[in-house]
C-alpha cells in the first residue's frame, strides 16, 4: 500500500531551517525590542520624574495610555522594517492574510511592550531589568518553538513552554505564513486571544502594583 506523506510546514523537500525559524525570530524579536521600552521607565522612576508626573495629578494609568499611544508609530515602523527585511533578505512567503500576520505581529509588540512596563515596576534600577530581559530573550528562543518544533518535546515541558508569552502566537503565525490559514482555524484565533490576553493582564497588574505602592 502507497504510503502519502504531507508537510505540517512548508515543503517536505527543499525547505530550509531559515525559513522554518521565520516566524518564531520575528515574534521573539519584535516581542524583546519593545520590552526595551522598559527601561526608560526604569530611568525616570531612578531620576524620581515619574514622582514629579504625580504630583502634578498626572496617574500611571494616563501614562500607560499616553505610551501605548505614542509608541505606536514605533511599533509600526519596526513591524515594517522586519517585514522588509525577511521577504527581501531572507525570501519569507506569506502565503495567508498580510493582513492578518502584520496585525499578529503588532500585538506581539504590544504584547513585548506591556511586559516591559511590568518589569519596570518590579525593579529599580537598569541594570536589574537589562538581566531579566537577556535572560528572558534566552528563554523565549529555546523554550518557544522558535528553533525547534514543540510537538517533539516532552509534555511536561511542553506545557512550561506553552505559557510563554509568544510560544502559541509563534505557532498562529507559522500557519497563517506557510499554511494560509485564517481565524477560521482555532490555531490561529488562539493566537490572537492569547497575545490580547497577555496585553490585559500585564496592564492590569502593572496599575494595580503601582496603586498598592501609594
Amino acid at each position: 500500500m502507497p504510503l502519502k506523506f504531507n508537510a505540517i510546514f512548508g515543503e517536505l523537500e527543499g525547505q530550509s531551517w531559515i525559513i522554518y525559524f521565520q516566524p518564531g525570530i520575528i515574534t521573539t524579536f519584535l516581542f524583546v525590542l519593545t520590552s526595551v521600552n522598559g527601561i526608560l521607565w526604569v530611568t525616570e522612576k531612578r531620576l524620581k520624574i515619574s514622582d514629579r508626573g504625580t504630583v502634578a495629578g498626572i496617574k500611571f494609568g494616563h501614562i500607560i495610555a499616553a505610551s501605548v499611544i505614542s509608541d505606536t508609530v514605533v511599533i509600526i515602523v519596526q513591524v515594517g522594517i522586519v517585514i522588509f527585511m525577511m521577504v527581501y533578505l531572507y525570501d519569507l512567503d506569506i502565503k495567508g492574510s498580510w493582513e492578518l500576520a502584520v496585525l499578529l505581529m503588532f500585538l506581539v509588540s504590544l504584547s513585548g511592550q506591556s511586559f516591559g512596563y511590568l518589569f519596570a515596576t518590579l525593579t529599580n534600577n537598569e541594570m536589574d531589568i537589562i538581566i531579566i530581559l537577556m535572560f528572558l530573550n534566552g528563554v523565549l528562543l529555546v523554550g518557544s518553538g522558535v528553533v525547534w518544533p514543540l510537538e517533539t518535546v516532552r509534555m511536561s515541558w511542553r506545557v512550561l513552554c506553552l505559557m510563554l508569552p509568544v510560544s502559541i502566537p509563534t505557532a498562529s503565525l507559522r500557519s497563517i505564513i506557510f499554511r494560509g490559514w485564517g481565524l477560521d482555524h482555532t490555531e490561529v484565533l488562539q493566537g490572537f486571544a492569547v497575545t490580547i490576553c497577555w496585553i490585559v493582564v500585564t496592564l492590569g497588574v502593572n496599575i494595580w502594583l503601582n496603586r498598592r505602592k501609594k
